[in-house]
């Protein structure tokens, strides 16, 4: 399955949480592997958008973070993408787009994105995502994410870092 599949059948399989502000957790298990997978997702304040933070487990354990317009929005993302704390540098994140939306994810080396994905835990507050449609009109979707910092970390907790790889001995010791 490829991961734009697996994005737009996040998109069309989980209904938007009722209330912007409030992450709503939903278990998932892979059908081969029986692999148990994790994802948050945060309604925009405006209702145009969620934001996915989701464990992916069908080849790996990656981590993406989702930016999921609602189909009546009649938003269809261009990149650049950027999303940021309120107040604060944005992420860095490198951002593909899909059908469904536009995603970023902690592949085998993306550092970047590891570290993006715990700032976004540890960034109480609001969020804004500032993006240009695909007729370069701006878009800006803005994220109520007080409550992120237990959920974000369910979600961590389901996809741990990959560990380093193990040291050489040194001469001697």
């Amino acid at each position: 399955m490829s991961l734009l599949f697996l994005l737009a059948l996040q998109a069309a399989v989980s209904g938007p949480p009722a209330v912007p502000g409030r992450w709503v957790v939903r278990q998932s298990q892979h059908a081969e592997s029986g692999a148990a997978g994790v994802s948050a997702t945060l309604l925009s304040n405006d209702r145009r958008a969620r934001m996915v933070v989701r464990c992916d487990v069908t080849y790996s354990r990656t981590i993406s973070i989702q930016i999921l317009p609602q189909r009546s929005s009649g938003i269809a993302f261009a990149v650049p993408l950027t999303l940021e704390r309120v107040g604060g540098a944005p992420f860095l994140l490198i951002w593909e787009l899909a059908p469904a939306g536009a995603f970023a994810r902690n592949g085998e080396r993306d550092v970047m994105a590891n570290e993006a994905i715990a700032n976004l835990r540890a960034s109480a507050g609001l969020l804004r995502l500032t993006a240009s449609d695909q007729n370069g009109r701006p878009v800006e979707l803005l994220f109520d994410n007080r409550d992120g910092r237990d959920t974000l970390a369910r979600v961590i907790e389901a996809c741990p870092p990959p560990a380093a790889p193990a040291s050489a001995p040194t001469p001697g010791g």
